[in-house]
């Protein structure tokens, strides 16, 4: 009984949640030793305006996926697929430490120079497979219209910005973007 309680306790799982989506930052300090780049990731076009849904709403949507999930009926299963798919990635990102080679970018305006720093900050390149705003934000979408059906759309729009913004900036291959959803998939399955 007390393992069951705890198992549903709220502030338990989040504490998980947070524990094992900290691991991101010690695993994304390692060099890389892969790069899964493919044909299809060449030809897609850096496109600046994407680091709006990449960091402007990637962050703030998760973050209140949280808030607005919390007393719902699906909040439990909500952090329980955030524990396994942060889970996965890390176990994947620790076996094989994968990275994505960003372009130069000619700082010609606002967005480019927004990009520019994204790449400064953010200057390791590991952990590309399978990328986490990808599994997040589908997530974060899949129990959202689970729990407010009604904005169904708005929450499809929103997670899928964010999915293409990952590579229209350059932080992930079309396979990272795959990993993501297979992770996700995954995550609500269990």
């Amino acid at each position: 009984m007390f393992l069951e309680d705890l198992i549903s306790n709220k502030l338990f799982l989040l504490t998980i949640v947070i524990a094992t989506g900290l691991l991101y930052f010690p695993l994304n300090r390692r060099k890389s030793k892969y790069y899964w780049e493919s044909k299809i990731d060449r030809k897609i076009p850096l496109i600046p305006i994407f680091i709006i849904p990449y960091i402007y709403l990637f962050f703030p949507y998760v973050a209140l996926g949280f808030v607005f999930l919390w007393n719902t009926a699906v909040v439990t299963n909500f952090l329980e697929s955030f524990i396994v798919a942060n889970i996965l990635a890390d176990i994947i990102w620790y076996l094989f430490p994968n990275g994505v080679r960003r372009p130069e970018i000619k700082v010609t305006g606002f967005w480019e120079k927004i990009v520019k720093k994204l790449y400064k900050i953010d200057k390791f390149d590991t952990n590309g497979f399978p990328s986490s705003h990808v599994y997040c934000s589908s997530i974060t979408t899949w129990y959202l219209i689970l729990a407010f059906p009604q904005y169904w759309l708005l929450f499809l729009v929103v997670g899928i910005s964010i999915i293409f913004s990952t590579l229209f900036v350059k932080q992930h291959y079309v396979v990272d973007v795959v990993g993501g959803l297979i992770i996700f998939l995954i995550s609500v399955m269990v």
